[in-house]
């Protein structure tokens, strides 16, 4: 490795992997871990005179993120001209070659992998971070089968702005992204998480059908139809898609960023719909569909400038066992707390859905979710969905409700240890005491309590991220009714 590049001292720059409009990402050895890492290098020396002190900003909190479906950020770095993150060497393939090479997916991988970008959305979107260009290209199979997310907030890294993006477009640089591109960004407006969830819809239809909802000749053309086209069904191209994934791809299609749903809805009602459609599970830990290949994300730039780091975080240590557990964690806490059945979570996603053709836009309002008529055999007591998933706010005590349910379902999982969990109901029954007697000041104070009860569990191994991640999802539904 002496006669190879070695960056910040410390990783041995291999082979070009891909590259694109964003920069360069190189396979690369980490001479202090020992291990083999992927490395994007950016340019950003013609983005804003603000671009690196953003990176920075925004390379600690993706260092930050830990979820088995987004890729693991292990270090970053900047200097004058470039800028670069070190990540978890993922062998693919990509679900846009997996496309390529084999045509449309089975409705059964579709709803896994979109079930499981869902879920690595919901994390980043609760994390402060848009992904801003959720595409197949951007996500990939790990060695087990799992799909993960990357790319994650490299848009907003490089500083690029809404107009700039279209810019590239129109001269060809990104000219896929156009497929997945939010009526909202087209028109001006600032990515938001709502355009990552379009774009989700977009990713879903082209995985089902083998071609993106809108097509055209130019950029303007697709463009166009982003603004004023009524979304198509799947099941216009593809027979086969489950009336439910139909209505839910529409939806997520919806002009109006307030009329989709929201990441966690998704991923609940993806979980659900495996469960009514046929097991799906063991898609995400079956061999990949044809042997993999030391490949990674491909947005990048040629031939990078030498760099030296200015700024690291701590390298991150995620090893292969560590994201096995997690997973474990996640498989289990989704099939016990199967928050909604499927039908009622579909009722209240597609509640809020907008410029849907047909039946979709004379939904009954849904039920309560809190007391579900339908629920799935064999399942525990569902837990509530977040509030952006239902037709109309929660009241505190549906709130209390929802968060006792929650935390019911997580500790029958396994992911809360029981005499926690009890203590924690306790906790929760104090406070629902409260909620009559005390000043909303007074009980977001208490109700911050609560979540650090919590989250010294979390940090003792009590309570697992995936669990935590629920119930802090219901803590934040009853902290916005305070």
């Amino acid at each position: 490795m002496a006669d190879r590049e070695v960056l910040a001292e410390r990783y041995a720059l291999g082979d070009v992997l891909g590259q694109g409009g964003m920069g360069a990402v190189y396979a690369a050895h980490d001479l202090v871990l020992g291990r083999e890492v992927a490395i994007k290098i950016l340019d950003v020396a013609s983005a804003p005179v603000d671009a690196l002190d953003r990176f920075r900003h925004e390379g600690q909190l993706l260092a930050g993120l830990s979820h088995p479906n987004i890729v693991t950020i292990y270090d970053f770095g900047t200097d004058k001209d470039t800028a670069w993150l070190v990540m978890e060497l993922l062998p693919g393939p990509t679900l846009d070659r997996l496309l390529s090479d084999q045509g449309p997916l089975s409705v059964e991988r579709v709803i896994s992998y979109g079930q499981q970008c869902a879920a690595a959305l919901a994390a980043a979107h609760a994390a402060g971070i848009t992904h801003r260009d959720v595409k197949p290209a951007n996500l990939m199979l790990a060695a087990d089968g799992h799909c993960v997310l990357v790319d994650l907030g490299i848009a907003r890294l490089a500083g690029a702005t809404t107009s700039m993006q279209l810019a590239l477009t129109e001269a060809g640089f990104i000219l896929g992204t156009v497929a997945f591109i939010a009526p909202e960004i087209i028109t001006g407006g600032t990515p938001g998480p709502q355009a990552d969830l379009y774009a989700l819809g977009a990713v879903m239809f082209i995985l089902l059908t083998g071609r993106p909802p809108f097509a055209g000749d130019t950029c303007a053309a697709i463009f166009a139809q982003h603004l004023h086209a009524p979304p198509p069904r799947p099941s216009s191209v593809r027979a086969d898609t489950p009336a439910t994934l139909d209505d839910l791809v529409v939806g997520l299609l919806a002009k109006n960023p307030d009329s989709r749903p929201d990441a966690t809805a998704v991923s609940i009602a993806l979980a659900a719909l495996a469960l009514s459609h046929g097991d799906v599970a063991d898609l995400a830990t079956a061999p990949l569909p044809f042997p993999p290949t030391a490949t990674t994300i491909a947005n990048a730039v040629p031939e990078p400038a030498r760099t030296r780091v200015l700024t690291t975080a701590a390298p991150g240590t995620v090893d292969a066992a560590v994201r096995r557990r997690q997973r474990r964690g996640m498989a289990a806490l989704v099939t016990a707390a199967l928050a909604i059945a499927l039908a009622i979570a579909m009722a209240a996603l597609l509640a809020r859905t907008d410029s849907v053709p047909g039946p979709i836009a004379h939904q009954a309002p849904a039920p309560s979710l809190t007391q579900p008529s339908s629920p799935v055999a064999g399942l525990p007591t569902p837990v509530a969905a977040s509030t952006s998933a239902r037709a109309g706010p929660l009241s505190s005590m549906e709130a209390v409700a929802a968060l006792h349910s929650a935390i019911t379902a997580v500790a029958d999982s396994g992911a809360f240890d029981p005499k926690q969990a009890q203590e924690t109901q306790g906790r929760l029954d104090d406070l629902s005491r409260e909620l009559s007697k005390s000043k909303p000041e007074e009980l977001r104070k208490k109700v911050d309590e609560f979540n650090q009860h919590l989250t010294d569990y979390l940090n003792e191994g009590q309570l697992t991220s995936a669990g935590y991640g629920v119930l802090t999802d219901r803590i934040h539904d009853l902290r916005g009714t305070l």
